[in-house]
């Protein structure tokens, strides 16, 4: 009967740390997972901060940029006119035809 009773506080002693060891790795996962909601919300703000600071410098160049905008625009414009002021070439021949209808020609004899 003595020996029953050593086993049974064995295995008492046992149970007792088995379940102290499962609350202290209940408490540990707890506390990591708030530090990893924690660590999500402060990457989240710096992000957002990035975020502003990005617009800030975009509306700080916006005037600048809508006079270079402006002019280049003009540019495009004036040589676009010029181009459209100017005579087209005569088109080739066929036999100087670009692609298919070039090897066409060839095929039938246009070239000789």
């Amino acid at each position: 009967m003595s020996a029953w009773w050593a086993a049974w506080k064995f295995v008492a002693i046992l149970g007792l740390l088995l379940a102290l060891s499962l609350y202290g790795n209940a408490i540990q996962w707890a506390d990591h997972r708030a530090y990893r909601k924690a660590e999500a919300a402060r990457m989240e703000a710096a992000a957002m901060k990035a975020g502003l600071q990005v617009a800030a410098k975009i509306a700080t160049a916006k005037p600048e940029d809508d006079a270079d905008l402006m002019a280049a625009v003009s540019r495009i414009e004036s040589r676009v006119t010029k181009l459209q002021a100017q005579k087209r070439p005569q088109p080739l021949p066929i036999q100087c035809a670009p692609g298919k209808e070039r090897m066409d020609a060839v095929n039938a004899g246009a070239d000789r």
